[in-house]
């Protein structure tokens, strides 16, 4: 099938089952900003959610201000603050983390 070809990652049928089961530490999501043909990386953004943060980065486009958001899921659960607007150099440690769990994944 076209989503078995296009996908690539680990099943969550094992915690769907079993809620109780050991959940992963992390999630990976990637999206594309178009649905006509194969995207250019300029198009192309992730994002990495753990129990308590969750980092997104966009490719770096010229004249774009902020390429960046990371939030603080447990004490901003609707996400409506990000932190690196507010206070970049407070959570650069947390950033560059998160970037790089997330590098080690989709490159």
């Amino acid at each position: 099938s076209y989503a078995a070809r296009q996908l690539d990652g680990r099943s969550l049928k094992v915690h769907l089952e079993n809620p109780s089961a050991a959940t992963p530490s992390y999630a990976i999501t990637t999206q594309n900003t178009t649905d006509i043909g194969t995207p250019t990386p300029s198009q192309i953004f992730h994002s990495i959610r753990t129990s308590r943060w969750r980092y997104i980065s966009y490719p770096r486009i010229a004249g774009a201000a902020l390429h960046e958001e990371l939030y603080d899921i447990a004490n901003d659960p609707h996400e409506k603050k990000n932190l690196l607007y507010w206070e970049p150099d407070k959570y650069e440690s947390v950033r560059a983390s998160l970037e790089n769990m997330l590098k080690k994944r989709v490159g």
